[in-house]
């Protein structure tokens, strides 16, 4: 019995662009029922940049009896159902299968509204994977597959299992299987490994669904572990820049600081030299252990700032102050590391003098980039939020993907409905540059230069709907297309 792992294509306007990159969510998968004899074949659609309709040309869906789509994010949702449609096409007997955060957190409607998927894989895929091929493999019973939501092929019925009460040991877990590493490779893609040292978070931030997904527990890896990867990597594919896709690296006040702490020492005592991308909120960045940090080849880290207003980093249960985050922003500033900026521009229950605020916020400390002002709160399933939003009679349309709102500030409402126009004409050459920047030999200063002076024009979009009274959107508008357009043709011929 053969299983096939899917990462659709992610390419929505709407949202940042993302580097193609490794899926290591599907890479444990596959590493677990490898290490249990099952023959596992991924094919990663987005970091080969294939549609639904041509993932058929890399892979024969006929010779798989289960098939595993990740449904990371509301962002993939429809490309993961054109999958599974298309998979059900080729293959009627197949047993098609979902999971990632989207899919744990709507399992019930995509099984109501979806006939093409068998089964949801609820929070860590693991073991819930490994009991579903077992069961399917000697014609089990699908009850006892702890975690999974699945259809009675038989009644149609949809049943909920109970969820996991025992949250796995990830140094149990093999490392991720590598097959897509080498693709990156080939294609000479500049961007880094991924690498995982822990699952889930301590925080409750109210837009986020991490919590739910995972559970209070912030669980890592030991720091050898973790550095014996790295190396190994290293040596064998030769990959110099890392980027951690933890939720939170540094985790939990001393346990967490320990950890990371032994960790840079470990790097530096084998005299690994490599650069690393991490992640930290706000509140666990130390100089101290930042500088270590930096010594052991930190050189960028994400925050989620998400605010330049108090009372919005209140209602968000963000657990740090504008003060707080202006000191991380600092501290990183003062021992040469990136900030990786984490922002939300809009959110539905904001004044316009808030909005102007976190512009302000932005541009006083040099951290204005073109994802920050194009960014809005999303109402993710499974969060305080989204119920929040939903509480003031703000949401305008709800689907599965996900939901609609309105402002409550009309000012703030004209503001975002420009901000949404210019978005899709931005990006168009946004992705153009994107896509040059990860080609190997490309021109870096022509696309700083181009990608510098859309920000440019952002920025004066910004500062005219912010504070000119007489601002006609329309004009304004139709000048930054011509500018944007302008750009096109003087830098990305």
């Amino acid at each position: 019995m053969r299983v096939l792992l899917i990462a659709p294509l992610g390419d929505d306007p709407r949202y940042p662009l993302y580097f193609p990159s490794e899926n290591l969510g599907l890479g444990y998968l596959a590493s677990y029922l490898r290490e249990r004899g099952v023959d596992v074949t991924l094919v990663d659609a987005n970091l080969l940049r294939l549609a639904a309709c041509e993932i058929s040309s890399v892979v024969n869906f006929a010779e798989f009896s289960l098939v595993g789509i990740s449904i990371s994010s509301h962002m993939l949702v429809w490309e993961a159902l054109e999958v599974a449609r298309l998979v059900r096409e080729r293959n009627e007997n197949a047993h098609i299968t979902v999971g990632g955060h989207f899919a744990t957190f709507q399992d019930t409607a995509l099984l109501q509204d979806h006939p093409t998927i068998d089964s949801v894989v609820r929070g860590d895929g693991e073991e819930i994977l490994w009991a579903l091929f077992s069961a399917l493999s000697s014609n089990g019973d699908l009850a006892a597959c702890v975690g999974l939501t699945w259809r009675h092929r038989d009644t149609g019925v949809i049943k909920k299992n109970s969820a996991s009460q025992q949250l796995v040991d990830l140094d149990s877990l093999p490392w991720p299987a590598r097959d897509t590493l080498s693709i990156l490779r080939e294609k000479g893609h500049l961007w880094a490994t991924q690498i995982s040292t822990s699952r889930g978070c301590f925080a409750s931030c109210s837009f986020c669904d991490i919590r739910a997904f995972y559970g209070p527990k912030w669980r890592a890896r030991s720091p050898v572990d973790v550095v014996d990867e790295i190396e190994f990597i290293n040596e064998r594919y030769g990959s110099t820049l890392f980027r951690f896709s933890d939720d939170e690296f540094i985790g939990t006040n001393n346990e967490g600081r320990k950890r990371a702490r032994l960790f840079a020492e470990e790097i530096i005592r084998r005299g690994i030299e490599v650069e690393l991308m991490i992640d930290a909120r706000a509140t666990s960045v130390e100089e101290s252990l930042f500088r270590l940090l930096r010594k052991a080849g930190a050189v960028d880290c994400l925050i989620g700032i998400e605010s330049g207003v108090d009372r919005i980093l209140r209602m968000y249960n963000k657990g740090a102050s504008v003060d707080q985050n202006v000191r991380a922003i600092n501290i990183l500033k003062n021992i040469g590391m990136t900030l990786n900026l984490a922002f939300i521009m809009f959110d539905p229950r904001m004044t316009f003098g808030e909005l102007r605020t976190n512009f302000e916020f932005l541009e006083h400390n040099d951290i204005t980039t073109i994802d920050a002002l194009k960014s809005w709160l999303w109402p993710l399933h499974g969060t305080p939020a989204l119920d929040q939003i939903r509480e003031l009679g703000l949401i305008t349309n709800e689907t599965i993907e996900g939901v609609e709102y309105r402002f409550q500030d009309h000012q703030v409402q004209a503001a975002f409905n420009f901000i949404s126009s210019f978005k899709s004409i931005s990006f168009e050459i946004e992705k153009r540059i994107f896509l040059e920047r990860i080609t190997p030999n490309h021109d870096t200063k022509r696309l700083a230069d181009a990608e510098s002076t859309l920000l440019d024009i952002w920025r004066i979009g910004y500062e005219t709907i912010l504070y000119d009274d007489k601002v006609k959107f329309d004009l304004l508008l139709k000048e930054m297309k011509k500018e944007t357009e302008d750009i096109s043709n003087r830098w990305m011929q």
